[in-house]
C-alpha cells in the first residue's frame, strides 16, 4: 500500500508540475476540484466499492461548475457577439 501511495503522489504531484509550467495558476487550479471525483471513481472501478446517490449528483455538481469556470467566458463572448 505505501508502495502505491508513493507512486501515485510522484506521478500526481509530477503532473500538476508540468501543467503548471505549461499553464497559468489560474487555469489549473479549478481541476483539483476533481481529486475527490476521480477518488470516488477510483474506489468504483478498482475496489469496487458502492457509489451513493449523493456522490454521484456531488461529482455532476463538481463537474458544472468546472465546465462553467472553465469554458463560461467564452460561452458568453459568444453569446454577446450573436
Amino acid at each position: 500500500m505505501l508502495f502505491i501511495a508513493y507512486g501515485s503522489t510522484l506521478v500526481g504531484y509530477g503532473c500538476w508540475a508540468v501543467l503548471l509550467g505549461r499553464h497559468k495558476a489560474s487555469v489549473i487550479a479549478p481541476f483539483s476540484l476533481l481529486v475527490p471525483v476521480v477518488g470516488f471513481a477510483a474506489a468504483f472501478v478498482f475496489l469496487g466499492e458502492q457509489v451513493s446517490a449523493l456522490e454521484v449528483a456531488g461529482s455532476l455538481l463538481i463537474f458544472a461548475g468546472l465546465v462553467l469556470n472553465v469554458f463560461g467566458p467564452r460561452l458568453l463572448a459568444r453569446l454577446r457577439v450573436a
